[in-house]
């Protein structure tokens, strides 16, 4: 098995951390009404929202890049952008397919679920993007 960025480790420790501390803490307070309904909660700062997904989308360049070891020969080199061209594809793939999705759905778009599409195409390419 292929995992350049170690993404089955990260990312499968994060989601049982967080599967261990939902079971524990519960979930968030006013999240549900009393008949059992979902109660959505509206975001309150969307400029904050956006440049903390952007941030994280230039760190994995460095992370998924890194990843690679070295750019000392002209190989690892070209195997570094590879990554970097894999990577924001990725991202962009994920976040062009929200908004689509939404379009159909909703016909308008929703910056807070786009930017989760494009973090789900980062999160999905961090295992293989050197292929």
């Amino acid at each position: 098995m292929h995992d350049l960025a170690g993404s089955t480790i990260i990312h499968s420790t994060g989601g049982w951390a967080l599967l261990a501390a939902l079971l524990i803490v519960g979930a968030r307070t006013g999240r549900y009404t009393k008949e059992g309904g979902v109660r959505v909660i509206p975001a309150s700062n969307i400029p904050l929202v956006t440049l903390g997904a952007l941030l994280l989308w230039i760190g994995w360049f460095g992370f998924n890049g890194g990843s690679v070891g070295s750019i000392a020969s002209k190989e690892d080199a070209h195997l570094v952008s590879l990554v970097i061209l894999n990577t924001n594809t990725a991202g962009f793939a994920g976040a062009i397919a929200v908004a689509i999705m939404m379009y159909i759905m909703y016909k308008k778009f929703d910056i807070t679920m786009i930017l989760n599409g494009g973090l789900g195409g980062l999160v999905s390419i961090t295992a293989a993007a050197d292929v």
